[in-house]
């Protein structure tokens, strides 16, 4: 298969591990295949998982486990580590999620009564597991975790209502402690450079705010309850964009100054993943518009020939719906006319692009369909199999983009693709998986 790498002369191909959760009437077990030995068996794991995820420096597998528990597996070695539980004091941690660093996972810690936010250190050569101080949510809530982009501060939260309940803790303390943010966010981001949380609320009064991480500090921007569709950062956190009573603002932390970059109401806004470029819609225009957003105040571009569904990292192709057509837009050359990727009868719904190299939409209308086009011909393919909803962990691609794995919808059963831009089909299990993923 393509894409292995040679361990040593008489080794052969170095491990390309897939991940996977069974599902059906048997108990639920993580396994690990090896795409780059065809024939040889997957290695069961742990049984009981329900979930899975990789650290982005590959190093651990986290497997999510019935009866709220957590367990990791170290990958550092020529072949994986013993299955490690992560608890404390005899309470199980779940719900983690890992930060971008990979030193942390932010995690939840089941109480009983009420579950409590935590963290593990993963720094060392075993896992550390440390409780967060502080208020706790109710242990029949659903809460869920995620990181600040410099992996310094870990968020909380849990629904309540419309809304949810944040919390923030800073993980490099020597103790650390949560803090309730609010009660009732409605929507929120932090700044790029991790000084700032935006956040909006809807009780006891509606407002957005700034939180400036570091000093625990809060001032009120606007009265709108900002949502999480209509908010984002520029470049650097020059500045937030947001959609508000007066249209769509633009707001500089430096200077205090807001600036009405469009009047009149506005739907989703989406930041590149750079802060460069935003892309807005407003009610009773034809076409979105496309902003430059490098400096203050932010200056319009012109429109978009279609409806944004997806950025590249850093933010050099924007991916539009043209209904029924997907269409790639090239920021770097904006004479060329957009290219092509689907074809009539795969009106895509959402996408997601791997680095500047590969583009992966899922269709669910009519037959639904996974579509890929690769760099740098970025012709349109539609994979033989019926796939499932693309929100539920669809696909999962190796790091270097040669191979594609995929779940077909009927059977559960997962599909290796591989020799893009016309690829080959190879049946990878026999089983249904609930959840899948490549190492990293």
């Amino acid at each position: 298969m393509g894409g292995g790498s040679e361990a040593g002369p008489d080794a052969g191909p170095a491990p390309r591990w897939l991940a996977y959760v069974t599902s059906g009437s048997s108990t639920p077990e993580l396994r690990l295949l090896d795409v780059a030995a065809p024939g040889k068996p997957p290695v069961s794991l742990q049984e009981g998982a329900v979930d899975l995820r990789w650290t982005k420096d590959g190093r651990w597998l986290l497997a999510e486990l019935y009866g709220k528990r957590s367990a990791l597996i170290d990958f550092s070695a020529s072949t994986p580590g013993p299955v490690l539980p992560l608890e404390l004091a005899g309470a199980g941690v779940h719900g983690c999620v890992p930060a971008q660093s990979s030193k942390r996972l932010a995690c939840l810690l089941d109480e009983g009564t009420a579950q409590a936010p935590a963290l593990v250190d993963l720094s060392g050569a075993k896992p550390v597991v440390i409780k967060v101080t502080g208020p706790t949510f109710l242990a029949s809530s659903y809460p869920f975790t995620g990181w600040s982009p410099d992996s310094r501060y870990a968020l909380y939260l849990a629904p309540s209502g419309n809304a949810y309940q944040l919390l923030v803790a800073d993980a490099e303390a020597t103790a650390p402690s949560a803090t309730l943010i609010s009660s009732s966010v409605v929507g929120l981001k932090v700044s790029p450079d991790s000084k700032f949380l935006a956040y909006g609320v809807e009780a006891p009064s509606p407002g957005f705010f700034l939180r400036n991480l570091a000093s625990g500090s809060s001032s009120q921007i606007s009265g709108d309850p900002v949502s999480f569709w209509s908010l984002g950062w520029t470049t650097q956190g020059t500045a937030i964009v947001y959609g508000g009573a007066a249209g769509l603002v633009a707001y500089a932390p430096a200077t205090a100054q807001s600036v009405v970059v469009h009047p009149g109401s506005v739907g989703t806004l989406m930041v590149s993943p750079d802060g460069t470029r935003a892309a807005f819609f407003a009610y009773g225009e034809l076409a979105h518009t496309l902003l430059d957003t490098q400096f203050f105040p932010p200056q319009k571009l012109g429109t978009l020939p279609g409806t944004p569904l997806c950025w590249s990292p850093p933010c050099r192709f924007l991916a539009v719906l043209d209904a029924p057509l997907l269409s790639l837009v090239d920021l770097q050359a904006p004479a060329l006319p957009p290219k092509a990727l689907s074809s009539g009868n795969l009106p895509p719904s959402d996408c997601e692009f791997q680095g500047e190299l590969g583009l992966t939409w899922y269709s669910h209308l009519g037959n639904p369909v996974l579509g890929v086009a690769t760099s740098p011909a970025w012709e349109g393919t539609a994979l033989d199999a019926k796939t499932g909803p693309f929100a539920t962990a669809t696909f999962s691609w190796s790091s270097d983009l040669a191979l594609l794995a995929f779940r077909d919808a009927d059977s559960g059963w997962l599909t290796l693709a591989e020799h893009f831009p016309n690829p080959t089909l190879v049946e990878l299990t026999g089983v249904s998986a609930s959840a899948f993923a490549f190492r990293p």
